[in-house]
């Protein structure tokens, strides 16, 4: 499970991390030894019968019976029968990594929704498809440490010397070594965006936080910035607010599309982006969460929660760890 870091470390935190979940009505629980998996109102709707287990993702999830990697669908049938050694990826625009062992070395290759291999395992490390493009590291790229974009038939789009972000809402932002900066490129791997930022976030809403010189600031697909470089830390965007921190009021306050700001309640210390219409906020040493008019709708009482996706947030406090409504009742506690 993903704890929710403050907002103060997110700028060295990827945002994919807490955008790849999707619960599909279904959510994986630890119920005894096993793993299993729950629906919206806490009851089981797939028996605990998994060594180990994953969300779902365009209704399939990866699970394990003993070392052995399968996928099932939302009725718990088997869809790919047990045989992969490493764990199956999430599956994203019908495809899915898997981590085969090719002369005792393990590769990435991908496999479609029947298991069938539609790309050869010859990566060092891959990632999920996005927009029709997946994040590739191969060791015949660039003094052979490099990375691509692969599209869906294979084929290699661009060379870089750090792994790119994936692509969203048509650019990925990328290094380029030859200026040490960062710029966005499109799906010919041609930069669009000149490189030209010390950091640079993905795309959200039309808008991209990016870093120039020491400071935080926002620009559209142009690369024209929309809100200028003044922020300390600068989150992503979504339900039309992002979380940011200045330099003058280390405070969080979100700052909305057009550069105005509005203030999440005053005793918050943290707080984070909007998922499924809630961002979690830290206050007097517990995480709690708001809705999108700032208001605090659940206590903060928390040790550590998760984003909220698809009615549930996972949570712990001092006796409990579980599932909780946007209510903040626990449907589904271990």
């Amino acid at each position: 499970m993903k704890k929710l870091l403050p907002l103060l470390l997110l700028v060295s935190v990827s945002c994919d991390l807490w955008k790849e979940t999707e619960h599909s009505g279904l959510f994986v629980a630890k119920i005894g030894d096993k793993w299993g998996y729950i629906n919206r109102s806490g009851a089981v709707a797939i028996a605990p019968q998994f060594t180990d287990a994953r969300d779902f993702s365009e209704g399939l999830a990866s699970v394990a019976i003993g070392d052995s990697w399968g996928v099932i669908d939302k009725s718990g049938a088997w869809v790919v029968n047990p045989h992969f050694i490493r764990l199956i990826g999430r599956f994203s625009e019908g495809m899915a990594e898997v981590r085969i062992k090719v002369t005792g070395v393990p590769q990435s290759g991908f496999i479609n929704t029947k298991g069938d291999t539609v790309i050869l395992p010859e990566f060092e490390e891959a990632r999920a498809f996005s927009e029709g493009l997946a994040v590739v590291q191969h060791s015949s790229l660039s003094n052979g440490s490099g990375w691509s974009y692969m599209d869906r038939t294979g084929r290699l789009v661009g060379k870089f010397w750090f792994r790119p972000d994936d692509f969203h809402e048509g650019l990925g932002a990328v290094y380029d070594d030859s200026t040490g900066k960062w710029g966005y490129v499109d799906k010919s791997g041609r930069f669009a965006i000149a490189p030209q930022f010390s950091e640079a976030r993905d795309f959200s809403e039309g808008l991209a936080a990016v870093l120039d010189g020491d400071s935080w600031g926002y620009i559209n697909r142009s690369g024209t910035f929309v809100v200028g470089p003044r922020y300390r830390i600068a989150g992503s965007f979504a339900n039309g607010l992002a979380p940011v921190s200045d330099w003058t009021n280390e405070s969080p306050r979100y700052i909305k599309t057009d550069g105005g700001l509005v203030l999440p309640p005053p005793q918050c210390l943290y707080a984070d982006e909007f998922s499924d219409g809630m961002a979690a906020v830290y206050i007097n040493g517990h995480w709690g969460f708001i809705d999108q008019s700032l208001k605090v709708v659940i206590a903060a009482t928390f040790l550590s929660v998760e984003p909220f996706s698809d009615g549930l947030a996972y949570v712990t406090d001092e006796r409990n760890r579980g599932y909780i409504n946007k209510a903040g009742k626990y449907v589904w506690a271990e």
